[in-house]
């Protein structure tokens, strides 16, 4: 497994369909983070949006594919940065990381 994640053009990890908002969370949450992180800073900050954020992180979070040791394999052996698929919803696997960081 290790030669075909390295010598794979692109890394997909997919973390399931679109249900429990987890596009959401990808989409809007994350691409947003501010909102998520540091809600005070934003304009127009919606306490409705906030929690309908870290209530589809947390489902997002929840899901079985976390537990399935390709996925992980995927993610660690990828020679190019791998991408966190959602649904039709995607991001790279570093905002995703420093989203769940607070970075």
């Amino acid at each position: 497994m290790h030669e075909i994640y390295q010598k794979a053009t692109r890394t997909i990890a997919w973390l399931g369909e679109g249900e429990d908002d987890g596009e959401f969370a990808l989409g809007s949450g994350y691409a947003g983070r501010k909102a998520l992180v540091e809600p005070h800073l934003v304009d127009g900050y919606d306490k409705e949006y906030e929690t309908r954020g870290w209530t589809a992180v947390l489902a997002l979070m929840k899901r079985p594919c976390w537990q399935r040791l390709w996925v992980m394999q995927g993610i660690a052996l990828s020679s190019q940065p791998p991408r966190a698929m959602c649904g039709r919803t995607g991001i790279q696997w570093g905002t995703l990381t420093a989203a769940l960081a607070h970075e």
